[in-house]
């Protein structure tokens, strides 16, 4: 298999002014990836036991989606508005030259199986499995995911330990289940 893109990780305060930011700071060729292809995003935030609550998701539509949760869902959900009172909430949103829906949801998928191996994370806001079947570039999730894992780990080793080290855990959980 040919040698893949990098994947756009970028993390900002998830505020109104979030996307002023990308769009300032950020390369136009990256921020494409981010403002104009659909993304998956993880919003965080840490609690006053120094744990995660974190929230997953993906979009078509980034600067539309944050929008709604953070002017419509603060109303249905206290979780949201924990998030937009914040001042230490923050938004990794990651992007892919290939990146399409399906991709996305898978992304979304085993980034919310990891995250329940984290240590450091109290809870996941959403929990919906959104496992695709074949498609496109179903064959470059496993790579994808890895790179956007990597990136991640390189911003916060608390929130996204070493792959390994996920994987491990997830491993000796399967073991205690079956045993």
């Amino acid at each position: 298999m040919e040698s893949l893109p990098s994947p756009v990780v970028y993390e900002v305060g998830y505020s109104d002014h979030s996307f002023e930011e990308i769009s300032d700071t950020l390369p136009k060729e990256k921020a494409k990836y981010i403002l104009n292809y659909p993304t998956v995003y993880l919003i965080n935030d840490t609690t006053k036991q120094g744990k995660f609550s974190i929230y997953i998701g993906e979009s078509t539509d980034i600067k539309r989606r944050t929008d709604e949760h953070l002017h419509g869902d603060i109303q249905k959900n206290n979780n949201w508005k924990n998030f937009a009172s914040s001042e230490t909430s923050k938004m990794f949103v990651i992007g892919h030259s290939h990146f399409n829906k399906s991709l996305t949801l898978d992304i979304e998928n085993k980034l919310m199986q990891y995250m329940t191996s984290v240590d450091a994370v109290r809870y996941i806001f959403n929990r919906r499995l959104n496992q695709q079947n074949e498609y496109y570039t179903s064959d470059e999730l496993d790579d994808i995911f890895s790179k956007i894992w990597q990136k991640l780990h390189r911003k916060n080793k608390t929130l996204f330990p070493a792959e390994s080290i996920i994987r491990d855990s997830a491993l000796l959980r399967l073991r205690h289940l079956i045993n």
